[in-house]
């Protein structure tokens, strides 16, 4: 199947790293795989943006900023690259889009894609990557819906989006917070 990697949310890079070793594995590493961050935490949470249990994800948040410790900081590109070095992927292929996807996502140029990862927790990011990526996933490709289980946003984002758009697929659970799609 062709297509890029794309993961949403990369903190340390290890969901990548992984990637890039069973693409090295099967003998590909033809593939750029894209790495969507803000490589500087997680943006302030929106009223939406609620545990699962409904508790307000903000105090979270707040803590951490009071700490001078951004909440989700995993680390900076060089960080992120010096992981992703440990996988002898070309170095090349890896394509880093810094920034608040919102902002990010409408400049990228992906033909198509064949794995998208979302990690981003929240609302407005989770229902911004659908909207401008999920067009682009190739029949059979895969959704990885990271924090559906353990976000009331990234849920509704979801669910919204798959309302909205009348897409028949099924939401397969991997555990408590992952879900799955097989694009039909």
């Amino acid at each position: 199947m062709p297509g890029d990697i794309v993961e949403c949310g990369v903190l340390n890079g290890g969901s990548i790293l992984l990637a890039a070793m069973a693409l090295i594995h099967f003998g590909d590493t033809s593939r750029r795989l894209y790495l969507y961050d803000t490589f500087n935490g997680m943006p302030r949470p929106d009223d939406i943006d609620k545990r699962w249990d409904g508790i307000s994800a903000l105090p979270t948040w707040e803590s951490f900023t009071t700490r001078g410790q951004p909440w989700g900081y995993g680390g900076t590109i060089d960080v992120v690259r010096e992981v992703l070095r440990k996988s002898e992927y070309p170095q090349d292929q890896f394509i880093f889009m810094p920034g608040m996807v919102e902002d990010t996502l409408p400049n990228a140029c992906h033909a198509s894609i064949s794995l998208l990862r979302l990690d981003t927790d929240f609302y407005k990011s989770t229902l911004h990557e659908l909207v401008h990526l999920y067009p682009l996933l190739e029949s059979r490709g895969i959704l990885i819906i990271d924090d559906y289980g353990i976000f009331q946003g990234a849920r509704k984002a979801t669910d919204e989006y798959i309302a909205e758009a009348d897409l028949k697929v099924f939401l397969s659970r991997v555990d408590e917070n992952v879900r799955l799609i097989v694009k039909p």
